[in-house]
């Protein structure tokens, strides 16, 4: 899987995943994941020599998001949507403290023509009157690592653009939380 950066120093460049995990930090704050870069003028050094990343004090820091059209990291100059994502109390992908529960909603509105309903998935009308395939997550146990559950999201993307990932006591909840995802 490759990623384009989006903004920040490395603006247009294409990176392979295998190249983020050898020369990157990544860290994962709640369902959104995050990669510490060396700044530009390091990035050499740390190719030739992996070991130099753990001697690097300051990192740039991008944010891993799926598109229609592929993967990209979107830079976070500020540290702001990390730090909104660790405030949100969790690391790690995993299922909030019950009563909550995490619903992968695909808008059905914007998949490709010849789409199938996922298994295990129902339909939600939002309040907007956009249809929206849901599935139930029921188990963290279901997501091996990031990557399994970055592939199974970037399989989505493909497929339906955007995908959101909600969390809502009941089924409910979903159409107004739905409501507000922007195109």
């Amino acid at each position: 899987m490759k990623a384009v950066f989006v903004d920040g120093p490395y603006q247009g460049i294409e990176i392979d995943h295998n190249d983020m995990k050898l020369y990157c930090r990544q860290e994962n704050a709640g369902n959104r994941f995050f990669i510490h870069v060396p700044p530009r003028d390091k990035w050499d050094a740390v190719r030739d020599n992996p070991d130099l990343l753990m001697q690097i004090p300051e990192f740039l820091v991008y944010e891993l998001a799926f598109t229609k059209d592929g993967c990209e990291l979107r830079f976070d100059e500020s540290g702001d949507r990390l730090d909104e994502a660790k405030a949100q109390g969790q690391t790690g992908i995993h299922l909030p403290s019950p009563p909550l529960q995490t619903f992968i909603c695909l808008p059905k509105y914007k998949a490709k023509p010849d789409a199938t309903q996922p298994e295990k998935s129902f339909l939600v009308r939002d309040d907007k009157d956009r249809e929206w395939y849901c599935i139930l997550k029921v188990e963290a146990e279901h997501v091996e690592s990031v990557e399994s559950f970055m592939k199974l999201l970037k399989d989505f993307t493909q497929v339906f653009g955007n995908v959101s990932i909600q969390y809502c006591e009941s089924t409910d909840d979903l159409p107004a939380k739905l409501a507000d995802f922007l195109d």
